[in-house]
């Protein structure tokens, strides 16, 4: 009777030991969910993320309050309004458009392939229509770019726009600040083309500054092609950036020179 009651007794120590350590993981859980959320909350203040129209210069002050000060703490994710897919096969290339939540989308969609294998950049537009039967997917019959180049691909549907941009061989560089508007340059800058939708390439003036060059890019122009001495690359002025997979605790649309984004703030997943 004795042992049979120590047996009891040891088993139900074991369960309170249990149900103490399970209530203090949620307790920890908890509690590191309150602080995801108000580091959020502070980031959300602090970063201007209230607005619903934003200038280039004022979501890259979003990126850059993120990156000095958030980023332990919570990811960023700042993309296109849409999910814009794209795949490339031997002669043609696939575009699907859907919402972020899978649903298939009537578009009209202006995609540019913009090569810069030579002294100067080369281009060609393609427009075409993806309706909702289509599953949300194209196929255009066209050579993929082999060298260096990128797709610029702009979506129009309901009167909402955006855009995405794949570089091809084309390294992509950090160094553009559109609140200063000053590119940092590594070597003698001969060239900047602003990248503008529905397709254009168009040369913009640049001129010293302290820390570089100014570049005076028109309004609407989402990335620069800049060609310095020492090669060819792109510089985001409208800067996106993919989160590493996390829990949005936040996700609005802003506004940014007619292109709609979608930023979301969260945990790291």
């Amino acid at each position: 009777m004795i042992e049979w009651m120590a047996e009891v007794g040891a088993a139900t120590a074991l369960i309170l030991l249990i149900a103490s350590v399970y209530a203090y993981h949620i307790q920890s859980t908890s509690l590191l969910v309150v602080e995801t959320r108000h580091e959020v909350v502070r980031f959300i203040g602090e970063a201007g993320l209230v607005a619903t129209e934003m200038t280039p210069g004022e979501l890259a002050r979003v990126v850059r309050v993120w990156r000095e000060e958030y980023s332990q703490a919570i990811d960023l994710w700042v993309q296109p309004a849409l999910n814009i897919s794209f795949a490339e096969s031997v002669n043609a290339l696939k575009v699907c458009v859907l919402s972020w939540s899978g649903t298939p989308l009537p578009a009209n969609v202006t995609m540019t392939r913009v090569r810069l294998g030579g002294a100067e950049p080369s281009k060609d537009a393609w427009s075409f229509s993806i309706g909702q039967r289509e599953v949300g997917c194209t196929t255009v019959a066209l050579q993929p770019v082999t060298d260096s180049g990128l797709y610029f691909i702009v979506v129009d549907t309901y009167g909402l726009k955006t855009f995405r941009v794949i570089p091809v061989n084309l390294e992509v560089r950090d160094n553009y600040d559109p609140e200063s508007e000053v590119l940092h340059n590594s070597s003698s800058v001969q060239q900047v083309y602003a990248l503008i939708a529905p397709g254009n390439l168009v040369p913009v003036s640049i001129e010293p500054a302290e820390e570089g060059v100014r570049v005076h890019a028109e309004p609407g122009t989402v990335a620069l092609i800049v060609y310095e001495e020492e090669g060819v690359y792109m510089a985001w002025r409208i800067p996106l950036r993919e989160g590493d997979g996390f829990r949005g605790d936040l996700n609005k649309y802003v506004v940014v020179e007619g292109y709609a984004l979608l930023i979301s703030v969260g945990a790291g997943g």
